[in-house]
């Protein structure tokens, strides 16, 4: 029994951080299919502080000026690249890959392992990330940043946080 106890509280704690929830904005946006992917596309804007840090999250990189516009091509069902443009000069691109699922383009999943103390202490980072559309066709970006602590093999506790920001398309 205490067997059967542990493995349903380490199961429970490595993977109590890790999911995005979709349900907060279920409501608020459209509900996205492979067949339709092209909807994703077009040049889109920001203009608060919030925007930037969700963005930054979202592609794991600092920006230094919030006054670009962001293009959003939709490369293939699985592929969609984000271009950072100011003045109509392209001046940053990424490549995200991924798949459609809950109505939303969810981009790769990164695990990294953090070696705080080498093999004794150590950290396992995950990083989920999603695109939609709102019911207005203005995108939405969603982050979830969560980890799980282990000594040795063993769990021992577990953060995440999720992120989400509207940016304005450009008609």
């Amino acid at each position: 029994m205490i067997k059967i106890v542990l493995k349903i509280s380490v199961f429970a704690l490595f993977f109590s951080s890790c999911v995005i929830d979709y349900r907060v904005r279920k409501t608020k946006d459209l509900s996205l299919s492979k067949e339709a992917y092209k909807q994703l596309e077009g040049k889109f804007s920001f203009d608060s502080i919030k925007q930037e840090v969700v963005l930054e999250k979202f592609t794991n990189d600092t920006l230094i000026n919030s006054n670009f516009t962001i293009n959003i091509n939709a490369i293939t069902d699985k592929m969609v690249e984000i271009q950072y443009s100011k003045n109509d000069t392209i001046f940053k691109t990424y490549k995200l890959y991924g798949q459609f699922r809950n109505g939303y383009f969810r981009v790769k999943t990164k695990l990294k392992p953090n070696w705080i103390f080498g093999p004794l202490v150590w950290g396992l980072l995950q990083n989920y990330r999603a695109i939609g559309m709102t019911k207005d066709k203005d995108l939405v970006l969603i982050t979830y940043s969560g980890g799980t602590a282990f000594v040795l093999f063993i769990p021992v506790g577990a953060s995440g946080g999720q992120m989400e920001g509207e940016f304005k398309r450009n008609w």
